[in-house]
């Protein structure tokens, strides 16, 4: 029989069910060519910059623009009073082909598409901005970012590459921005920056050791564990503590920005996860979000979804870096002393807190108050008048990567690899971002000889981070140095206790003088019986002083009367009479944990709407309250209580400015907007001005409205 005949390669079974599995693919309808277009126009719009880079480099080109435009009005203005370009005294004055002002292609220079003199309008602009205005260099090196975007999407990318003539089409081609004009001054600007020595332009680096020099301080003066505020002097002292301890810690471990981590929200924090492949350790997830150069989507790869989530450990070994420890004692803060509940998940973690203590949960800390702390901590642990520079905001992120890749223990220092994902760093970034955060530490590590008078010597440059020095066998000179360090420790600690122990006995005897009781009736044991020479004992020789003999604080709860709440910490210097307390007025907590939102409301972007909307605001809050701020509660249906009392000093002038407002928008004009605004024209220059209004009106009619008290 002849063999069967062989089924194709190319041919398919088919099967009765495969058809009824396999789903039909629909073609998307046609799209004309300028659908297309429009649409390649949108995508490259939204995602070829960060939103928030395209929209400031649209605000500096339509300000350099704007600028252009006048100075060639003014400068026509100045040639011929009516404004036609033309000296009438001197008419050829109009055919000067010297005078910018009058060539018509010079008054659109600026615009989307260049033309030969759009360098020369540039630099003007540039030159007015950074040496008339007296700008830093970084402003021109903006400008210069802006317009070059600009001009690289013109027509299509027909304005890319080196500026010049092409004599075969006889026009200009490529980007203005790269002429030799534009070029030059941006080169000399930056030299003049240099040769004037400018102040330094990237912050000092929080180094492990200055952290827990910062921790061992605020330690003695609002100690972890502290029993729960009495007053609310306390509660503002120990939520800047605590809240700096969670900050820092969370910023220093995954290398954050300032304006990164505060929008940090609890739904972005998973606490008490546990590794079942790490023997069950717990560990929080926090999420950062809209982190720089991140666009907020997902990349070409599945695991881009995960490169801005980050696990903390719980690390003792870390101290003060321990973010796992710090971040569990400031939600717990927050959940039982502030807010009486558990974080909702559009809570901040780091919350903004008001002058008068009112904590609000739903508005974010600002950068200036994270730079406030910053100052206030580094000056009062005494390490920022050590330090050349000054501690920015971006201090952690330098700090924690330049630890984990040069100052780690030996075998715990990280690859580059695993700096550069950690530290947020693309694959492609430029080599100079992170030398400028690891390798520029390093090589003036190794170059410095600063410590040259030191008695223990390393020899930096014969390996990496001197690592044969943490593993050489010690040695009698190195042995002789400890001892004395040692022992002039002990003799410190041991002073400290003598003259806490003077301290704490002349407290006693004045409270016995008040009762009529003599130490002499009472059987006084240990440091009563001491000799009354509280004089230091003197240091060894040899041995170094290593920190200021003070008394030693360890109150029980968090102090109300500390000095730093009263330091002044715009001059690091020591002031006379620094060891001296203040006594501040010890004003009671709110009864009800009662927020009020500022006004002008600060929106989720750090915007806040503008000032004539404020009163609508403020009617709003009235009748409806705003829970998204924290305010659950319409402030119509408040019961006078809550304005009593404690809350008095709190939150009652506030809220009888509110009221004012409400009620003579809602009452007096029954919510008409057009007869409120035509009587008082003052709202559209704010609620200030517009309550300033109410009451001269009030005052005249002879009408006054009751205050709560």
């Amino acid at each position: 029989l002849p063999p069967p005949p062989r089924r194709s390669p190319m041919a398919k079974t088919s099967s009765p069910s495969s058809g009824a599995r396999r789903k039909k693919k629909t073609n998307p309808p046609a799209a004309t060519f300028d659908e297309l277009r429009q649409s390649q126009k949108s995508v490259k719009a939204q995602h070829l910059k960060a939103s928030g880079t395209t929209k400031k480099y649209a605000e500096m080109v339509a300000a350099g623009q704007e600028w252009h435009s006048m100075q060639v009005a003014a400068a026509l203005a100045s040639i011929s009073p009516d404004g036609l370009g033309m000296n009438h005294e001197c008419p050829d004055d109009r055919n000067d082909p010297n005078n910018l002002y009058l060539q018509p292609e010079f008054a659109c220079a600026l615009d989307h598409i260049p033309n030969h003199f759009s360098p020369t309008a540039l630099t003007m602009y540039i030159t007015y901005k950074c040496i008339h205005q007296n700008l830093k260099s970084g402003t021109g090196d903006s400008i210069h970012a802006a317009f070059k975007h600009m001009w690289d999407q013109a027509s299509g990318g027909l304005y890319r590459g080196k500026w010049c003539f092409n004599e075969a089409k006889q026009l200009w081609e490529g980007n203005p921005i790269e002429s030799a004009e534009v070029a030059d001054l941006t080169k000399a600007l930056r030299n003049k920056g240099g040769a004037q020595g400018g102040d330094r332009t990237h912050s000092v680096t929080m180094s492990k050791q200055h952290m827990e020099k910062i921790f061992a301080w605020s330690e003695r003066i609002c100690p972890s564990g502290s029993a729960p505020a009495s007053n609310l002097e306390e509660r503002k002292l120990k939520m800047k503590h605590l809240g700096f301890h969670g900050f820092s810690s969370s910023a220093w471990t995954v290398w954050s920005r300032c304006f990164e981590l505060v929008k940090l929200q609890k739904k972005k924090l998973t606490m008490d996860q546990e590794n079942p492949s790490a023997f069950g350790l717990m560990y929080h997830a926090l999420q950062l979000i809209d982190r720089k150069g991140w666009q907020g989507k997902m990349g070409e790869q599945e695991l881009d979804l995960l490169s801005n989530i980050f696990h903390l450990y719980d690390r003792p070994d870390l101290g003060a870096c321990n973010a796992y420890r710090w971040l569990n004692e400031w939600i717990s803060f927050l959940e039982d002393e502030i807010y009486k509940r558990p974080l909702d998940p559009d809570d901040y973690i780091f919350p903004a807190m008001g002058v008068n203590g009112i904590v609000h949960p739903r508005e974010l800390m600002s950068h200036e108050t994270v730079q406030k702390y910053i100052d206030e901590f580094t000056y009062s642990a005494g390490i920022a008048q050590a330090t050349a520079g000054r501690f920015s905001t971006h201090c952690f992120r330098r700090g924690g990567a330049q630890y984990y890749f040069m100052f780690a223990p030996v075998g715990k220092r990280w690859s580059l690899r695993k700096v550069r994902w950690w530290g947020g760093w693309a694959e492609g970034e430029q080599g100079e971002t992170l030398i400028r955060y690891l390798l520029d530490e390093l090589h003036s590590y190794e170059e410095s000889f600063n410590d040259a008078l030191c008695p223990l010597q390393v020899e930096k440059d014969v390996t990496f981070m001197a690592e044969h020095h943490a593993v050489a066998p010690i040695n009698n000179e190195t042995a002789g140095i400890i001892h004395s360090q040692l022992v002039g420790q002990m003799r410190s600690i041991h002073n400290e206790i003598r003259i806490t122990q003077h301290q704490m006995q002349l407290q006693l005897q004045a409270s016995l003088s008040k009762l009529n009781i003599t130490s002499e009736s009472l059987n006084f044991t240990g440091f009563l019986a001491q000799s009354h020479d509280h004089r230091p004992l003197p240091f060894p020789s040899g041995a170094c002083r290593t920190h200021a003999i003070h008394p030693i604080m360890a109150p029980t709860r968090c102090p109300s009367q500390t000095q730093p709440l009263g330091t002044n910490f715009s001059d690091p210097r020591p002031r006379q009479g620094s060891q001296s307390r203040f006594n501040p007025v010890s004003r009671p907590l709110p009864t009800h944990a009662m927020v009020i939102p500022d006004i002008p409301v600060k929106n989720a972007d750090g915007t806040r709407p503008h000032v004539r909307d404020s009163w609508r605001c403020i009617v709003d809050h009235w009748k409806n309250g705003d829970p998204e701020r924290g305010l659950t509660v319409p402030l119509k249906e408040w019961p006078d209580e809550w304005l009593r009392g404690p809350n008095r000093r709190l939150v009652a002038s506030k809220y009888n400015q509110r009221a004012r407002i409400a009620q003579e928008f809602l009452t007096q004009y029954d919510g008409d907007e057009v007869k409120f605004l035509a009587a008082y024209p003052e709202a559209e220059e704010g609620h200030t001005r517009l309550l300033t209004a109410i009451q001269v009106a009030r005052k005249a009619q002879g009408d006054f409205a009751p205050r709560v008290r």
